[in-house]
């Protein structure tokens, strides 16, 4: 699947919300910053992989995020409070550029002075669930804002 095939513009989802299901730790890579490596490494031993000169969270046997775990049918993550960036921002991608074969009047924002794209991974189940995805927009950018400045 081309990286715009997976990804839909936030107009057209307009609707979001966790539902708990996990399955963005299971089919979700989960890149991390250094120092994002270096403290969970610190606080958890292993839990980190180095491939192709980039940190990775590890994955357990069944493929999932090695600190996913489920009670009841029930995800959680059991870092939450100190869960990665990359974690906090899914299922939103925020760009400066519109994506290719994407429908760019649909992504678009100005938020403050910038003129950003925001799109939502399409295999998230919470897509058209939930609350309004306009009234996330500052917690995003912020958190994008931080994200993009410790790369």
């Amino acid at each position: 699947m081309e990286r715009g095939e997976r990804y839909i513009p936030w107009r057209e989802a307009k609707l979001w919300r966790c539902i708990r299901c996990g399955e963005c730790c299971r089919a979700y890579i989960v890149p991390l910053k250094m120092n994002e490596a270096a403290s969970l490494t610190r606080k958890y031993g292993p839990v980190v992989v180095y491939y192709n000169g980039k940190y990775y969270l590890s994955k357990k046997g069944d493929g999932s995020c090695i600190f996913l775990t489920k009670v009841n049918g029930i995800a959680y993550c059991t870092i939450y409070l100190e869960r990665p960036l990359t974690c906090k921002l899914y299922p939103f991608h925020l760009s400066v550029k519109p994506m290719e074969g994407v429908s760019e009047e649909n992504a678009r924002i100005e938020f403050e002075d910038m003129e950003l794209y925001l799109y939502l991974d399409s295999l998230c189940p919470g897509i058209g669930h939930g609350y309004r995805i306009e009234d996330f927009i500052p917690k995003i950018v912020d958190l994008w804002r931080i994200y993009s400045s410790t790369r």
